[in-house]
This record gives C-alpha cells, structure tokens and sequence, in this order.
C-alpha cells in the first residue's frame, strides 16, 4: 500500500510542474525562448511566414478583378486593360469582359496594378490599385469614372448688371470676368479639365484666372497640349481644375481679368475664345519595359502621337470687347 501511494503522489508531483511549466511558457518570454531552442524554433521566423502560411500548396492566388462603373446609380460594368507589375517589372496583362477579369499571381507578394480603358471619348479613366496577394482566391473591386462631357455655360463681366458676355476693354484697360462651366453627361466625369483660353497677342497684353468658386486651387498649365493649336496671331493661356468634374459638382465658376496692350484698343469685332480638355491615363510606347510610373501618363494628350486621349473637349465660349454701356 506504502509504494502504491508513493507512486500515485509522485505522479501528482509531476503534473504539477507540468501545469507550471505550460503556464510559464506562455507568460515568460525567456522561458519560452529557452523551450523554443530545445526544439530549433527561433524569433528570426520571417514575417512573411505569416503571409506563406495561408498561401495554397501550388503557391498561386486566383485573382478575380472587378471593374464596375463608379458613377453609376445602378450595377454597371465597365470593361478595361489591367496592368500589374511586380516592383517595377510588368508580369501580367488582362482585360476585363462584363467587368470582370481574372490574373494567377504568385502568393506572399505585393503586387500594383493600373485599370484604364483608353478608347477615346469612350473610354474610361486609369485608377492604380494594389494586389496583396495571401490566399487560394481574392477579389478585387476597381471602380472607374467613364468618360463623360463638360460645357463652359458661359463668359460673363461680372460688372454688368445684365452680365452680358462683353467687356468695354479700351488700351491698357483691365477688366473681369467670370467662366462658368460643368459636367453635362449623366453618371459619367471629366477629368481635371484645363481652361484654355485664346486672345490676339497684338491687342492683349495678359488674362488670368484667380480662383475657383468651389475654393479649389487654380493651377496655370505652361506646358499646354500640342494637338490643340492657336490661330495665327494668336495665343493661349491655360489653368487646371484640379477635381473631377461629374454630376454631384455642379456649375464651378472661375473668376478672372483680362488686360489690354497699353496702346492698342482691341477691335469690337475680337474676342477671347475659352475651351475646356481633360486629362487621361495613357500607355506609354514602352510601357511593356518600363515601370507603372514610367510606363503610363496623364494628360491631355498622348505626347508621343499628339493624339487626344480622354473625353472629346468641349465646344467653345467667347467674351467680346464690344465698347458699350461703360462695363
């Protein structure tokens, strides 16, 4: 009987400093490092491993990429090109149909991507995105802005109680006045319009745009698009609309002065002629060996070619210099 609890004690015993040892483990960290050893386990394990952990054996994502319209108030699919690279080197290329596209990529990485549809005046505008790929299976949702339209509304002189569109501009005089433009298509956007604004060299001396009714910033354009070009003797001043233009926005308005040549008066039969173009995503000719940021570029023109990229430019406005009434 003596041996027989003798054992059973002993066994009691060793429980215990097991319990204690489990406890120890989980709440001391120098004791868990010292098991951990035991068994070749060490804190140098990769952080990635907690990404690998959840990749499939073959190590592939199976991405489903989704490219609904942005705008739209109902389910609408926009198809576009998908670019993703790996760092600055581009592995995968696909387009979307019914707004859907799918992309094997290798698990435990992070990959950047482009959406665009550069068909112009039908297209839609590019949105970078990032893939993280960690699982047998992931979606990602892109949503584009299609291109749309936009409408100067009018040139107004503000000092003009009936603001009509003419100012009195004698020599040397400075007067303002204020462009009103806006979205005109349904659920569709147009992207950071420039003003481009063309006047006679000979009788004006400067025009200028000072602010944005919506406080947003007034940005001049120096180096302006070469596919639109100026009528001889002529030319053009330019600013950017930084925002999107699309049905939430309304009428933005941006008020100006235009000034005359100190000794010439303008003719009542000129005008200042105000246009609006936007700014699209567009592949580069080398954009295959070149990097997402070197491979794609926005603006109102594909540089290489001159050809127009974005939504069509919208049809002119003018302001004349009609000598009447004193405005």
């Amino acid at each position: 009987m003596k041996s027989k609890k003798a054992a059973t004690n002993a066994w009691t015993i060793v429980g215990v400093a097991i319990v204690i040892a489990l406890i120890a483990y989980a709440v001391v960290p120098s004791f868990q490092s010292k098991v951990d050893g035991l068994f070749g386990k060490t804190d140098s394990t990769p952080a990635q491993q907690l990404i690998t952990d959840t990749c499939p054996s073959d190590g592939t994502t199976s991405w489903t990429i989704q490219t609904p319209d942005a705008l739209a108030s109902t389910a609408t699919n926009v198809n576009a090109e998908i670019y993703i690279f790996d760092g600055d080197q581009l592995v995968k290329s696909a387009t979307s149909s019914a707004g859907s596209a799918s992309a094997d990529l290798t698990c435990g990485k992070v990959y950047s991507a482009i959406a665009l549809n550069t068909t112009a005046n039908s297209g839609a505008y590019g949105a970078k995105f990032s893939l993280d790929s960690k699982q047998a299976k992931q979606t990602a949702t892109v949503k584009l802005v299609q291109f749309g339209g936009a409408k100067i509304l009018g040139i107004e002189n503000p000092a003009d109680p009936a603001r009509n569109a003419n100012v009195s501009l004698s020599a040397g005089a400075t007067k303002q006045f204020e462009i009103k433009f806006a979205g005109n298509t349904t659920e569709k956007g147009y992207n950071m319009p420039i003003i481009m604004c063309q006047v006679n060299v000979t009788s004006i001396k400067a025009v200028s745009i000072g602010t944005f009714s919506d406080g947003s910033a007034v940005v001049p354009v120096t180096n302006l698009p070469k596919r639109v070009s100026a009528s001889a003797n002529y030319q053009y001043y330019a600013w950017q609309y930084a925002g999107i233009l699309d049905p939430t926005k309304g009428v933005i308005s941006a008020s100006g002065s235009i000034t005359a040549q100190a000794s010439i008066t303008p003719s009542t039969a000129d005008s200042m002629s105000c246009k609006l173009v936007d700014q699209a995503s567009w592949k580069k000719a080398n954009y295959v060996s070149a990097s997402l940021d070197n491979g794609f570029a926005i603006g109102a023109e594909n540089t290489e070619t001159l050809a127009d990229v974005g939504a069509p430019d919208s049809t002119a406005a003018t302001l004349s210099y009609v000598h009447a009434g004193g405005y």
